[in-house]
């Protein structure tokens, strides 16, 4: 140990012995290492002579795996990290029916907030022609269509019709005979008696008189000359006749 005697710069004055201060024992220095960042990757692909195979692989942000069978029906999923951080998953199935997926960035359409016209309104010209129509649809779905009003015309051909035909039926129908009410059993006869021993009976006169009925002539019915048609149905072998 080193010890250090010190004066003062007046003569004969003199300090005690201070011992010097060691020095604190300083660690060596270790070199800097500067190193690379590290990552772990894997896939897989496997398949037979069937046709059926699966195949995969995984990275750092994003994996992927398949699988398809001999028909070549296949489902699998995917997933990455987009440059705005977010983890996009991705599961979809390819067969007979098509290709259908599900995931969580699917875009969705806008939607349209419309407000729907208001309809045209029908004048009452327009109205009345569809319920004439509805009713003369109606009408012929049930088989039944009324009649369309007479104009002034067909009305009075109609009436004059009609007298004229009801004098012609007068006149060719014959008058109704008139038969007098005839009573057919009548009494009055000679009377007759029973006469037995001892008794005596007279009665009334008593017999039945049937008068023949009267004879009523029939209308006369018009005659007129008949009408003969002749049809040939195939010519030099069959014909038909027919008489009106």
């Amino acid at each position: 140990m080193k010890s250090t005697v010190r004066y003062y710069p007046y003569t004969g004055i003199r300090t005690a012995a201070v011992p010097a201060a060691v020095p604190a024992a300083v660690p060596a220095a270790y070199p800097v290492a500067y190193g690379y960042p590290t990552y772990s990757a894997s896939q897989y692909h496997a398949q037979d002579e069937l046709g059926q195979a699966s195949y995969g692989y995984a990275h750092p942000g994003q994996s992927a795996t398949n699988l398809r069978d001999a028909y070549g029906n296949q489902i699998g999923s995917y997933a990455y990290v987009n440059p705005e951080g977010k983890e996009v998953r991705v599961s979809y199935t390819a067969d007979s029916r098509g290709f259908r997926v599900l995931s969580n960035d699917l875009p969705v359409a806008p939607t349209a907030n419309l407000v729907a016209p208001v309809p045209v309104q029908d004048t009452p010209e327009v109205a009345q022609a569809k319920a004439e129509h509805a009713a003369a649809v109606t009408a012929a779905k049930s088989g039944y269509v009324p009649a369309a009003p007479d104009t002034p015309e067909v009305a009075a051909a109609k009436a004059e019709f009609a007298v004229k035909y009801a004098e012609a039926k007068a006149a060719a129908t014959p008058a109704a005979p008139v038969r007098a009410k005839r009573q057919i059993l009548s009494y009055g006869a000679a009377p007759f008696a029973y006469n037995y021993p001892g008794y005596n009976y007279a009665a009334a006169p008593f017999a039945y008189n049937f008068a023949a009925p009267a004879v009523v002539a029939a209308p006369a019915v018009p005659v007129r000359e008949a009408t003969l048609t002749k049809t040939i149905l195939t010519p030099g072998h069959a014909v038909a006749y027919r008489v009106d």
